[in-house]
């Protein structure tokens, strides 16, 4: 039995010779009592710590913020750093809702502009809506929204508006088109198929054009026949380029210029600088005073006049209608 008494001491308690007992020998030792903390300071023990105590010199240094200690789950202290909130700029004191553009503005290629993380959170802080408002056609929403993530913005499907959706609407709404020659991405054909309007080679009522990366000469050859055969041209957007790390891509105004000169037609814009893609972020997000931000004259501002709303300009544009102009999004937002 004192053996036994001894194993179980042992396992229990730790002996600092090891096992407490032999097959020759009883333990004869009283076992170690267990270890007790001194309250010499404030901090809590680490699990390698076997003491509160601690030195000035080991001390780590804090980071900046509120220190707040709380309680967990089974008993565990933790110490939580509360940060203070990050200020927006005066300008945005008088704003409910604001519309960003997401290339040059959020994003240049698969980086994100500078603090515009930081930035975008603020507004959310701050109580401000927040919607997404993009030209680009050639991904689809989940395409956005899995890229936001991805690189910290918290966004949802239904903050985020495309020209896609536009498109769609417009095509849906037009009974007299019925057949459609299409320029675009995959995510256009998807869109044009949802409006219920069937693609076709021949015998087109209207021709859609979209800027892609695979965009071939048989393209612009087909929707100049048809447009010349009465086909009515519609156009994502007028933009002649959009931003990318090594400089400026052709973007769907390169396209519709083209077709233009080709036909002496004028193609009806369905994105901005038209102001219903930004009735359309207007509707998610309910009243209230709204500001526009991008990094394009001729369509964001140009978009947000349009609609009746404030702009503001990021990167190099500057304006005299824009009520404000920066480097970034993060130096127009925060204070």
């Amino acid at each position: 039995m004192r053996a036994c008494w001894a194993a179980a001491a042992s396992s229990a308690w730790g002996c600092a010779a090891g096992p407490c007992w032999s097959p020759s020998r009883l333990c004869t030792r009283r076992p170690s009592r267990p270890r007790t903390w001194s309250l010499s300071c404030s901090r809590r023990p680490s699990r390698l710590s076997t003491s509160w105590s601690c030195s000035s010199r080991t001390r780590r240094r804090r980071p900046p913020g509120r220190r707040q200690s709380w309680r967990g789950r089974g008993g565990t202290w933790a110490l939580r750093i509360i940060r203070d909130p990050v200020k927006l700029s005066h300008l945005l004191a008088g704003y409910d809702n604001v519309l960003l553009d997401l290339d040059g503005c959020v994003w240049v290629g698969d980086d994100a502009t500078p603090r515009a993380v930081e930035a975008v959170d603020a507004l959310r802080g701050a109580g401000k809506g927040v919607a997404f408002v993009t030209n680009d056609a050639r991904h689809s929403v989940e395409d956005f929204v899995r890229k936001l993530w991805g690189l910290g913005f918290r966004a949802s499907v239904e903050e985020v508006v495309t020209v896609g959706s536009a498109l769609q609407f417009v095509l849906a709404s037009t009974p007299t088109w019925k057949r459609a020659f299409v320029i675009g991405s995959d995510a256009i054909h998807r869109h044009v198929e949802a409006a219920g309007v069937r693609e076709t080679m021949d015998g087109a009522d209207v021709v859609v054009i979209a800027g892609h990366d695979r965009f071939d000469y048989d393209e612009l050859r087909y929707a100049v026949q048809a447009i010349l055969n009465g086909a009515q041209p519609i156009c994502t957007s007028r933009d002649a380029t959009f931003p990318m790390p090594d400089g400026p891509w052709p973007g769907t105004g390169a396209v519709v210029a083209a077709v233009e000169l080709a036909t002496s037609a004028e193609a009806v814009t369905i994105g901005k600088p038209s102001p219903d893609i930004f009735h359309t972020a207007l509707d998610r997000l309910g009243p209230g005073r709204t500001l526009v931000v991008g990094d394009r004259a001729d369509s964001d501002l140009a978009g947000a006049h349009a609609a009746r709303l404030d702009g503001a300009l990021v990167g190099g544009e500057r304006s005299d209608d824009a009520v404000a102009c920066a480097t970034t999004l993060a130096d127009l937002i925060l204070a």
